[in-house]
């Protein structure tokens, strides 16, 4: 999804950007989960009918709520309406055992935990102007307890900045795809008829190419493995451009099968500006 930036109070917050991009844009589509669809009208209607639907049920403005919910146009209708109704957002596996949710839950201190989005479309509200945090992300850590980490309105539409800008200079015409639980994704993009694919901790470095080499701290390693062993053949494939966060060596490469191996062929700089410019068609 892209959003645009309006002007005044909430020029910070991401929910009002996709606000100010329904009212300009509504039949646009927004979303595409299997045969679903929605344009960003219905996308607005739905999260102000998710937002009443959660007043409803007793939350409210500055409250808490976790979402325990499978990547899906479920999840986006969730949080954008529980960010319009104001409540600070705690997005959880779906996969977690019953024993890592109730520590989760017992740290975050939610009003409501909702598995399941009730699909009506009302008419669009704005976003409630408050001050409290807009997500709690819990993350493994090194220790592999969950750690709620607090990202602010600001911080949550700056880190959608930097990524849709600098990082990956997205435009209107562009499609991405978002495939792990959306606490921790990694992304596919395509312009210019060239694909680009962010593989954030799937596959942190290059020495993780191997299906075995996974993080240590990693909840989730049998989850990891499927998921490697379907994007990594797909990116050898599709001769897509690949990015690894975390190699100090080797920020971006193709890769190569070469004797039974996966192996990545570097891509310095200039080819890389190369490639953008092509993307981008300048």
């Amino acid at each position: 999804m892209a959003a645009d930036r309006p002007q005044g109070v909430r020029a910070l917050s991401f929910a009002s950007r996709l606000d100010a991009t329904a009212r300009r844009a509504p039949d646009r589509l927004a979303l595409v989960a299997g045969e679903a669809r929605l344009t960003y009208g219905q996308l607005d209607r739905c999260a102000a009918g998710f937002a009443r639907w959660l007043q409803a049920q007793g939350a409210q403005a500055g409250g808490r709520v976790a979402l325990v919910l499978p990547n899906g146009i479920g999840f986006a209708v969730g949080l954008y309406g529980a960010l319009k109704l104001g409540v600070t957002v705690a997005p959880l596996n779906p996969q977690l055992t019953a024993d890592e949710r109730s520590r989760i839950l017992a740290d975050f201190k939610p009003a409501l935990v909702v598995d399941s989005v009730p699909m009506a479309e009302v008419e669009g509200r704005a976003v409630a102007n408050v001050d409290g945090p807009a997500l709690v992300l819990y993350t493994s850590g090194s220790t592999g307890r969950p750690k709620g980490a607090v990202l602010s309105h600001a911080a949550l539409a700056f880190a959608v900045d930097s990524w849709c800008g600098p990082v990956m200079a997205l435009t209107e015409a562009d499609v991405v795809l978002g495939v792990l639980p959306f606490a921790v994704n990694y992304v596919r993009t395509t312009a210019g008829g060239r694909t680009a694919f962010f593989f954030a901790d799937l596959v942190p470095t290059t020495a993780h190419l191997a299906y075995p080499w996974i993080m240590g701290y990693d909840l989730y390693p049998l989850t990891t493995l499927e998921n490697k062993k379907r994007w990594i053949p797909e990116a050898v494939k599709n001769e897509w451009l690949c990015f690894f966060a975390h190699d100090p060596q080797v920020p971006a490469a193709y890769l190569r099968e070469r004797e039974g191996k996966v192996v990545a062929e570097p891509v310095h700089e200039p080819e890389l500006l190369a490639t953008r410019q092509e993307a981008s068609g300048g």
